[in-house]
């Protein structure tokens, strides 16, 4: 299961996501930034650091945000550091030169 909230205001949110990204969820990231995109929203900032599994299907939904929000004229970032899962995922597939990695300000985990 995964879990994404949201945080920000104005034109920057932050989408905390926590939890297993895979083939069953990895459309709740889609989801997320279509919500946010369809707000005018200018920046988005992935947390990925909440992430304890992540599969090709999480990555590639990661890697197609970045498309979907350059269609929105928006500008997307991972935050860092990245999980370890990530870090497996692209170290496996080579994908790390298309991973937009920025270390963001305002954008650590909510604490609960």
């Amino acid at each position: 299961m995964l879990e994404v909230e949201i945080t920000g205001r104005g034109e920057r949110r932050v989408l905390f996501l926590s939890g297993q990204m895979d083939l069953d969820s990895a459309s709740q990231l889609d989801r997320a930034l279509e919500a946010v995109c369809a707000d005018g929203v200018r920046e988005v900032v992935l947390n990925l650091q909440r992430v304890d599994f992540i599969d090709t299907t999480g990555l590639g939904t990661v890697l197609a945000g970045r498309t979907f929000c350059e269609q929105h004229a928006c500008l997307y970032f991972i935050d860092t550091p990245v999980p370890a899962s990530l870090k497996r995922v692209v170290a496996v597939t080579g994908v790390h030169h298309h991973l937009p990695l920025r270390r963001r300000r305002g954008s650590r985990a909510p604490t609960t």
